[in-house]
């Protein structure tokens, strides 16, 4: 893959990632699921603007929005309330969302990327376990999606 696809790949995934965080936020009761989650959102749209910075510095057209996928997910989560898992199951719907990211930025840094977009890849990813530790944490914390 090339560094443009790369690019690509992680924005979309990216700007799913924020939107899946801004709906889970609205779906939630608790006041500081709802601060976290708003977190994480401003924290991946930061992302999409860096990776953008990136990829307009190469002389690439920026993309802006998000792939079919993460539309059909947003969905499933609201199905996934409506069937009362709560805001416990909600957290986990983002967890696990998170893991997957995990997964893409993984494939992008076995890509090869320039050195520049590397560094940039590894301290987003960072942040990410940071919070999949975070939500696992709270998920504990709460007793699991069901509580």
């Amino acid at each position: 893959m090339d560094t443009c696809k790369i690019l690509e790949r992680l924005i979309a995934v990216d700007i799913d990632s924020e939107k899946r965080f801004r709906h889970a936020a609205g779906d939630v009761e608790r006041a500081n699921f709802e601060h976290f989650l708003n977190q994480q959102a401003e924290q991946r749209h930061r992302f999409v603007r860096e990776l953008q910075a990136v990829q307009e510095g190469l002389g690439f057209k920026s993309t802006d929005s998000g792939t079919l996928a993460g539309f059909i997910d947003r969905e499933a989560l609201d199905l996934s309330v409506a069937m009362s898992k709560g805001d416990t199951g909600v957290l986990e719907w983002c967890r696990r969302d998170d893991e997957e990211i995990i997964g893409e930025y993984e494939k992008a840094l076995d890509e090869k990327p320039p050195a520049e977009l590397r560094n940039l890849i590894e301290r987003q990813l960072h942040d990410i376990r940071a919070a999949v530790i975070t939500e696992s944490d709270v998920l504990r914390l709460f007793g699991g999606p069901h509580s």
